[in-house]
């Protein structure tokens, strides 16, 4: 298949094919055509698009995704991954943390205003200075 066929079954734009096939996480499985003008993708290169794209799903950079897909001629691909993966773990860990105060001091917010609060300062009251509870908006 051609890169537009590729780009339009993957959906990945034909740019981003094009600098995943000068990072070298995406080599052109297929052959070159007759004329060498364009170049032909086979099911493997869909197949390694919808990897990356997995990866990157959850969380993984391209220099990541690099290191993992390539690797280099002194270690193993997946040598390193068992730890990559607790790291990441923990990093997911402290953002639900940070997301789970978020949603408490929302909830908090939504308790105290009822649409009519006072704007001292042009701030609605029931959104609370920190520090503080907020206050009850009538």
């Amino acid at each position: 298949m051609l890169i537009g066929e590729l780009s339009k079954r993957s959906g990945f734009s034909r740019d981003t094919i094009r600098y995943y096939e000068k990072l070298q996480i995406l080599a052109v499985a297929g052959q070159r055509s007759d004329n060498n003008t364009y170049k032909n993708y086979t099911a493997a290169s869909l197949a390694r698009l919808r990897h990356i794209q997995r990866l990157k799903d959850v969380g993984f950079t391209l220099r990541e995704i690099r290191n993992l897909l390539v690797g280099d001629d002194k270690t193993h691909a997946c040598h390193n991954l068992p730890d990559q993966l607790a790291r990441k773990l923990l990093k997911i860990e402290e953002q639900v943390a940070v997301l789970l105060e978020f949603k408490a001091s929302l909830v908090e917010m939504q308790r105290a205003c009822t649409g009519s609060c006072d704007t001292p300062d042009g701030m609605p009251s029931c959104v609370p200075v920190p520090g503080h509870r907020a206050s009850k908006c009538s």
